[in-house]
């Protein structure tokens, strides 16, 4: 189906190819773009990362593509310009996998902003993507897209667009392209220390992959640090305010909303969002600096939860939410990069959001940005590196997706499409014959197919790759999916080399790392 090498196969090349043009650590969306945009730039291309792909922030995010209001009233017009015109350029060129959404804000007698007030915001925003893409809504009209939304002196509401994405899907759209064109991925590969000449310049790394004991020394041209909030492990020089975000996922019957909706926060003014989501609704997201050992999976805590709740309370105020409630939640975190010492005395929220770029002899750090931002922000570091890897300026653009044919877009659907790309007529032939396997796993958009493609060409090693990441089962179904395990056991096992004991081990981890970092904290 995807003509890559194997895991296996790829391990090998580490040993028999130990020189390459680019390293790339860090399997996050800015990994994965700047990996795939090497590999379209004609370089010979590795990209390492020490846990699993998406792990960390590109998983774990608000899932939208969009340009941030908040980042207008801040006055990062800059930044908000560069992710309109990159979330206009996403939903066309990522169709079904990045979708242009409807989003709401609402408006209350004697609340700020009003309407005049927010949608003057509104036309400057639509000003970036070139149309106007907003209008007011009625108290009745705005009722219908939120049932249940608080009556009080309500006015209506604004409904604008923005997007919405599966942010782990997205990353690895972008690796398995870039891997059929013949660059290697590999994920719990760790790199254990950088190579260095006697002059200070970077020519490798030193990899450990989990399979083995010993390190792999590898050569490189360049070394890209893409590792997000770990970036000063490798680079000291880099000042990282690490900020936790958290979610909560409920069934969708209990706050049914067709639309997302922006609120600010009643007791702190912070935009919190409610939406839909795979089937759910997902709210988020809390904005704390996160203080605890970076290797561990954040997780959420009970004054996060709270906050949530009374955010949701405020504008739904006879939903009355409690922790029953809850599919499950998740955390993550922001690299935020700052130019000066750490101030906790200047709120998270009000950090910039930029990505920043940190170059040496051999090596460059790239940390910070927005996902939606990620194919300006592989530019930037190919641009930086183009005269050391013999690359002739201006760079040839970066183009981003390889998307299904018209043809196959229409016929098999955005979702598969937009999961799959140019893959997706290969994916349905190797599966049209199994109509069980075509079905979706109880109310999820997953396909049982899904699971069978994921352990085979995907680099599952855990459990864990494969329900929060691969799939978002264990976002969505009830106890993270646990009831389905056995079916997804016999429909696994074939394409999986785990023994019976290495099953029940891997289920015993999933089910541990749900509990601990998934669930209602603890």
């Amino acid at each position: 189906m995807i003509k890559a090498d194997t895991r296996q196969q790829s391990l090998a090349r580490l040993t028999s190819e130990p020189d390459w043009d680019v390293i790339v650590i860090g399997g996050g969306v800015v990994g994965a773009g700047v990996f795939k945009y090497a590999n379209q730039l004609g370089l010979k291309a590795l990209l390492l990362e020490q846990k699993d792909f998406a792990w960390g922030s590109s998983s774990r995010s608000s899932k939208m593509v969009h340009g941030g209001l908040r980042y207008i009233a801040e006055g990062q017009i800059r930044l908000t310009k560069e992710s309109v015109q990159e979330r206009e350029l996403l939903i066309e060129k990522a169709q079904g996998l990045v979708a242009s959404t409807s989003y709401v804000f609402s408006h209350h007698r004697n609340q700020f902003p009003g309407r005049f007030a927010f949608n003057t915001l509104m036309w400057l925003y639509s000003q970036f993507s070139g149309r106007k893409q907003y209008r007011s809504l009625s108290p009745n009209d705005y009722a219908m897209l939120m049932p249940g939304i608080k009556q009080d002196k309500l006015l209506g509401g604004t409904q604008y667009v923005d997007a919405l994405t599966d942010d782990a899907r997205l990353v690895f759209r972008l690796i398995q392209e870039a891997r059929s064109h013949g660059a290697v991925a590999l994920n719990y590969v760790k790199v254990s220390s950088l190579l260095r000449d006697s002059s200070g310049t970077v020519t490798g790394v030193t990899a450990v992959p989990e399979e083995l004991e010993q390190g792999i020394e590898l050569k490189a041209k360049l070394v890209i640090n893409a590792t997000g909030a770990w970036a000063n492990k490798l680079d000291s020089q880099v000042i990282i305010r690490p900020l936790r975000g958290s979610h909560i996922l409920v069934p969708n019957w209990r706050l049914p909303v067709a639309s997302v909706l922006t609120l600010l926060h009643p007791k702190d003014r912070r935009p919190v969002m409610i939406y839909p989501w795979q089937n759910a609704t997902l709210i988020g997201t809390t904005d704390l600096d996160h203080e605890q050992d970076l290797d561990i999976e954040p997780t959420m805590t009970r004054e996060e939860l709270d906050y949530i709740f009374e955010a949701v309370e405020s504008q739904f105020p006879n939903t009355k939410l409690t922790d029953k409630d809850l599919l499950s939640s998740y955390a993550g975190v922001r690299p935020i990069v700052l130019d000066h010492p750490i101030d906790k005395s200047v709120s998270a929220s009000h950090e910039k959001r930029e990505h920043s770029l940190f170059a040496q002899p051999g090596f460059i750090t790239v940390t910070g940005g927005k996902l939606t931002t990620f194919r300006i922000i592989a530019h930037h570091v190919m641009n930086e590196a183009a005269s050391g890897l013999g690359l002739q300026k201006p760079l040839v653009p970066f183009a981003l997706f390889e998307n299904a044919q018209a043809s196959h877009q229409k016929y098999y659907g955005d979702y598969l499409a937009g999961r799959f790309g140019r893959f997706v007529e290969a994916f349905v032939g190797e599966f049209a014959a199994q109509p069980k396997l075509m079905q979706p796993i109880r109310y999820s958009n997953t396909l049982w197919a899904e699971l069978v493609y994921a352990v085979r060409y995907e680099q599952v090693q855990h459990l864990d790759d494969l329900m929060l990441r691969r799939t978002r089962l264990g976002n969505v179904l009830p106890q993270g999916g646990v009831a389905e395990l056995p079916r997804i056991q016999a429909l696994c096992a074939e394409h999986l080399p785990w023994s019976e004991q290495q099953w029940q081990q891997e289920i015993e981890r999933y089910q541990q790392i749900w509990t601990q970092h998934y669930s209602l904290p603890q």
